[in-house]
């Protein structure tokens, strides 16, 4: 059976990914502060230092889940769990990350008060 993509066209696409997505970042966060004329925009400065991470990260994740299966091989069951647990720690990382950026006070309001940014998100404000 064939497969539609070779692991190794598949490794140079997320290279070039890795290569690219920081580049990208740059622009989306000069765009942005260009746009929100001053260091205001807080939320595209987040957007942008997601997509400059992301291809970096898909990058060593998906160099880990190679060293893994070419060590266990693909079909072991402890492969499986190794790549769960892996998955889990990085989704936990990014949910700490996320849930510590969102409880930091950013904003103050017209009253002299700050609000979290949580708050800000569901007062329907934004960040942006």
């Amino acid at each position: 059976m064939r497969e539609l993509i070779s692991v190794e066209a598949f490794g140079r696409g997320l290279m070039w990914l890795a290569i690219i997505s920081p580049a990208a970042g740059l622009a989306i966060a000069l765009l942005g502060y260009a746009r929100a004329r001053g260091p205001d925009g807080s939320g595209v400065r987040w957007v942008a230092a997601l997509v400059a991470a992301s291809g970096p990260l898909l990058l060593v994740l998906w160099n880990a889940h190679r060293r893994v299966t070419d060590a266990l091989g693909p079909d072991s069951v402890t492969a499986l769990l190794l790549e769960v647990a892996l998955s889990v720690l990085a989704g936990v990382a990014a949910g700490v990350g996320v849930g510590c950026w969102l409880a930091k006070p950013k904003r103050r309001t017209g009253t002299g008060q700050s609000r979290t940014r949580k708050e800000i998100v569901r007062s329907g404000k934004g960040l942006l």
